[in-house]
């Protein structure tokens, strides 16, 4: 086709169009087991919005197995944002890792007041304590689509070029030309157990990686 297109439609139907040969014509992406976002340098951060039982069990494997600490943000903090008292401490301690290199689980806490309807908005402020500290980063897992679209406009990046699948619905991008950092997103009520760990282990360039007790830097 002469002119530029814009495919609009249900996500199910990507891999079936992505396979027909007369509509596309772009070269085969790298397989997800040798993406050159492997093993880059910096800290992989895991931004957690999503509250899903599936969440919580995606994170419980990737402490458990890969050994990567946790900070449960208070929602009371992310309500807020600046105005309240804790902000600037979570804004540090969340920085302090980051620019430690240090792999870091982020994820937004539940309490009694929580509703629905505030989703967005925790994932807002979610975005904006990671923020000043993104340029760092190796490597991004953003799950949860409120939370991977709030991060990605925190950071400026308008638009992902997609490399590869590394299971079922959960995709490895850069974004535009630039090289880092590697970004992994899903939605937050999907996919296997090890969805978050194997990603882990993409952007880490890992197989098989020690097996440690999980750290828990703070809880709600």
């Amino acid at each position: 086709m002469s002119e530029p297109f814009f495919w609009v439609g249900s996500g199910g139907l990507a891999r079936e169009l992505a396979a027909l040969p007369d509509l596309f014509d772009a070269a085969p992406q790298p397989s997800a087991t040798s993406s050159p976002e492997a093993g880059r340098a910096g800290a992989i951060l895991i931004l957690v919005g999503s509250l899903s039982a599936v969440s919580e069990r995606q994170c419980a494997m990737l402490r458990e197995r890969a050994g990567v600490p946790e900070l449960v943000v208070p929602p009371a903090v992310l309500r807020e944002g600046e105005r309240h008292a804790a902000w600037s401490e979570w804004l540090d301690r969340i920085g302090a890792q980051l620019q430690a290199d240090a792999d870091l689980i982020v994820r937004i806490g539940r309490d009694e007041a929580f509703d629905p309807a505030e989703g967005a908005h925790l994932s807002t402020m979610l975005a904006a304590l990671v923020a000043p500290h993104f340029g760092r980063l190796g490597g991004l897992i953003a799950t949860g689509g409120e939370t991977a679209r709030a991060m990605l406009g925190a950071a400026n990046i308008g638009s992902l070029e997609l490399l590869a699948e590394i299971e079922a619905g959960v995709a490895v991008a850069r974004p535009g030309a630039t090289a880092r950092p590697a970004i992994v997103t899903k939605a937050g009520a999907f996919g296997s157990e090890h969805a978050l760990y194997g990603a882990y282990l993409h952007l880490r360039g890992t197989a098989k990686p020690e097996h440690t007790a999980a750290s828990t830097l703070a809880t709600r």
